[in-house]
């Protein structure tokens, strides 16, 4: 494996977390995010986030995931999911 993460996680809330923003972060719809550092992006959320296996900055397997989102303003971003802290539907795309 030769993928890295900022973070990565081995705890199953943790975990169960990142599976469960990954089912509610559907593709095509608009959202409202609220990222950990305080920042709100809205956009469009173009893929289905992904949940899988990185080495962590310690070399440390564990997961994380990330989606690609059109942000207003700015174009396509692919974030973290760990930085997402809240979500609000706002339409579909």
């Amino acid at each position: 494996m030769g993928r890295h993460a900022p973070r990565v996680y081995t705890s199953d809330a943790e975990v169960d977390r990142l599976r469960a923003l990954q089912l509610a972060l559907d593709p095509d719809i608009e959202m409202e995010l609220r990222m950990s550092d305080g920042s709100l992006l809205k956009g469009t959320i173009l893929d289905r986030p992904t949940v899988q296996q990185f080495l962590g900055p310690d070399d440390a397997e564990g997961t994380n995931g990330q989606v690609t989102v059109d942000v207003l303003g700015e174009g396509k971003r692919i974030l973290w999911l760990d930085e997402i802290q809240e979500y609000l539907v706002t339409g579909a795309g």
